[in-house]
């Protein structure tokens, strides 16, 4: 009541405080620490690289990158964010999910934006678990993926940033004993942090690409051509139509469409941007061979359970009969060619799934079946449909639909 005490970020803690609270928090953490699902595994080079864009857009500023140091506005936060390439070491999966998913209160560390997508808080912890083990060369990669599509010539600005960060790659390792610059001399949170820290913060620039186009920013996770990347992390948006992707780039910046990952890409779109970014991408249903590439190695068996429940849906019952003469058989799941068929002029606001992933299709359908997708359009039977789906079935409907050529959209389209 006094207003005796101290709340000013440039007053660091005294040094059994500070001790206190981090203590208090590892203490929280171990015992709220979650168990890594069955179905999950944190080796998957798909996650890493989901994770790794994720991180780079968001988390990088604060918690440095192998090979880029920390903001210096970030290390003037109370408490200071770690140095997460080495700090990650110390947290088991579980502890770094749950400190990804609910934050940390009485910090800057902000909860996972949206409820009911762990599969993108564990994509986050296969990212932070392989970071360790990451240089500079192998971030960049899988943060933001490699133009070998584009024919640009780089500017001489650009060959002159290039040579500097390479040269200046193995510079940035904090003198050991010495507290480095960025910290408040005395600060006793600096001197635990210290280990941990680089002498000169160099993110921000690399991480947002401020001078770049809005389409360039998508392409670091969906590819140059917006195809999406090996191994299914991101999906292929030439496959839909720009209706479709208008639609789903908005229904992301309003929340309907639940992802941590989209909602704040989206959010910082303005109309006229969503609407180049749909049409730009969308309807142009880039490698088509894909599909053909992995039919011929996919499971026959599996490849025709799919073809099955998608031209003819899953019967109610084997018995089950039509009410009258000539009325089709009752069935629990309806055909799924009957919305995501042939493209034409009332089927462009849904989305086109013949050749995308096969893995990005299965997690959307048991995204569904637990709730935590969200719709892009106003009406979606999809979460109803899911709920009838065994595990089985969704592993032979993406199959099938990733064997697919992808469909042609119609003019317009």
């Amino acid at each position: 009541m006094s207003g005796f005490l101290d709340l000013s970020a440039s007053a660091p803690h005294p040094e059994a405080w500070a001790r206190l609270l981090h203590s208090t928090f590892q203490n929280s953490v171990a015992e709220h620490a979650e168990t890594v699902p069955s179905d999950i595994s944190l080796d998957d080079p798909a996650l890493i690289m989901a994770g790794a864009g994720h991180y780079a857009n968001v988390c990088a500023t604060c918690h440095g990158a192998p090979g880029f140091g920390q903001n210096p506005i970030a290390l003037s936060l109370r408490p200071e964010p770690p140095m997460i390439v080495n700090a990650a070491k110390h947290y088991t999966p579980g502890e770094l999910f749950h400190i990804v998913e609910g934050g940390v209160r009485y910090s800057a560390m902000p909860a996972w934006p949206v409820s009911n997508r762990a599969d993108e808080v564990w994509a986050v912890v296969a990212f932070l678990m392989a970071m360790p083990d990451m240089d500079r060369a192998e971030y960049e990669e899988l943060a933001f993926g490699k133009a070998t599509n584009t024919t640009a010539t780089p500017s001489a600005s650009q060959v002159a940033t290039a040579t500097d960060q390479a040269s200046s790659q193995n510079n940035h390792t904090a003198t050991p004993g010495k507290a480095p610059r960025p910290y408040l001399p005395g600060d006793p949170q600096s001197l635990i942090a210290s280990a941990e820290a680089t002498d000169r913060p160099s993110t921000g620039f690399v991480q947002v690409r401020p001078m770049q186009t809005t389409s360039a920013a998508c392409s670091s996770c969906h590819g140059v051509d917006g195809a999406g990347r090996d191994g299914g992390a991101f999906p292929n948006l030439t496959l839909h139509s720009p209706e479709y992707l208008a639609a789903t780039l908005n229904a992301f910046a309003s929340g309907d469409r639940q992802s941590g990952i989209m909602w704040p890409v989206a959010a910082n779109l303005s109309e006229s941007e969503i609407n180049q970014l749909a049409n730009e991408f969308g309807g142009r249903a880039a490698l088509p061979s894909r599909g053909a590439d992995y039919a011929s190695t996919a499971d026959p068996e599996l490849l025709a359970r799919g073809k099955e429940i998608a031209l003819n849906g899953i019967p109610l019952s084997a018995n089950a009969q039509p009410s009258n003469p000539g009325e089709p058989v009752p069935t629990a799941v309806q055909a799924c060619q009957g919305c995501h068929g042939a493209v034409g002029e009332k089927e462009r606001a849904m989305p086109q799934i013949a050749g995308q992933n096969a893995a990005y299709i299965a997690n959307q359908l048991r995204l569904f079946r637990h709730h935590g997708r969200g719709n892009s359009l106003p009406y979606n039977p999809m979460s109803t449909v899911s709920h009838k789906l065994h595990d089985a079935d969704i592993e032979a409907l993406a199959a099938y639909y990733q064997s697919l050529p992808p469909a042609k959209q119609t003019a317009g389209g």
